[in-house]
């Protein structure tokens, strides 16, 4: 079906798709099993016996038991044909589709089983091994089967594994077993919620031991803790430090002062408050150290504070100025 199918049908539709499929599955699951698993083995064997189907008495099972009915050879018609390899309920829709050509049951009709019984002379086909049985004849089973109070698990054929249980049971001739899933169901949720709880029981052990190894490293993270404040603030003195020299470099001042002056001027004071600087000396006749100052460009605001203030020297001038240094 589509996709559009699929969100057009109704809840009964879906609910008997989803059906089909889970059977689907199961009879795929259930084709892996063991054949001797499959072929009733693990349940009392209820024989039925002569062209009447008389159920042998002795050693019979108990009332209420699930058994593995075994019908007589001669009460069934069998024949060996070849189909494409399918699973084993593809394989009972493809006899049920084909039963009335595959055996000769008359007006009454009959149900037809089958088996997969190894691979075909051709790739992809697969042997198997049909029986049939007439329609009177399977009316008698379930009768036979309530006098006696037991429940058909498989009904059988005498030296075949073929199993017309579903078969019976798909025309209505023989009621379904209880199922044992709702207590398969049961367990499984009670083991998912052992499987739960003990995740869940770990992961508070795991927490807990770690809460437990968090508390035991507290004193030791305090400590830690504390090693890097203090460090902190010793790198924000250190900073501090730094840009306060920066800012009060007297010795880089005055070294690119002495730099700046040109040839033959030299310092008789040197004034460094942080932010301006004054300078006063002498220069030979014709430098500009105001100019030569500018230069620079590390030096702004350079002004003159007059010459006269200073004993003259013969072949000098003399110079008093105050400028701004760049940091």
């Amino acid at each position: 079906m589509s996709g559009r199918g699929l969100l057009d049908a109704d809840m009964a539709t879906l609910a008997r798709m989803a059906a089909d499929g889970w059977r689907w599955w199961t009879g795929e699951l259930a084709a892996m099993v063991p054949p001797a698993w499959r072929s009733g083995g693990r349940f009392p064997r209820y024989w039925l016996r002569g062209p009447a189907l008389v159920p042998e008495r002795a050693g019979r099972a108990a009332a209420g038991a699930r058994v593995a009915v075994v019908l007589p050879e001669d009460a069934v018609l069998t024949r060996t044909i070849e189909r494409p390899a399918a699973g084993p309920r593809d394989l009972r829709a493809m006899l049920a589709i084909e039963g009335d050509r595959l055996m000769p049951f008359g007006e009454e009709g009959g149900l037809v089983a089958g088996r997969a019984i190894g691979a075909g002379r051709v790739p992809g086909q697969m042997r198997v091994a049909v029986a049939g049985l007439p329609i009177a004849t399977a009316r008698t089973i379930a009768p036979a089967l309530q006098a006696d109070r037991l429940v058909a698990a498989r009904v059988l054929v005498a030296g075949s594994a073929v199993d017309f249980a579903p078969a019976l049971r798909a025309a209505g001739l023989l009621p379904r077993p209880g199922s044992a899933a709702p207590l398969l169901w049961a367990v499984v949720g009670f083991l998912l919620f052992l499987v739960l709880a003990a995740t869940i029981w770990r992961d508070q052990a795991r927490v807990d031991r770690l809460r437990g190894l968090v508390e035991a490293q507290q004193p030791a993270m305090a400590i830690a803790q504390q090693i890097g404040h203090r460090a902190d603030a010793a790198r924000r003195i250190a900073a501090t430090l730094v840009a306060e020299r920066r800012r009060h470099d007297v010795l880089g001042v005055l070294a690119l002062t002495g730099e700046a002056l040109p040839d033959q001027a030299w310092l008789q004071h040197f004034v460094w408050d942080g932010v301006e600087v004054r300078l006063t000396g002498y220069r030979p006749t014709g430098a500009d150290v105001a100019a030569a100052l500018r230069a620079t460009r590390r030096f702004r605001q350079v002004q003159s504070n007059g010459d006269d203030a200073q004993n003259p020297v013969t072949g000098a001038a003399a110079f008093d100025l105050t400028a701004r240094v760049r940091q």
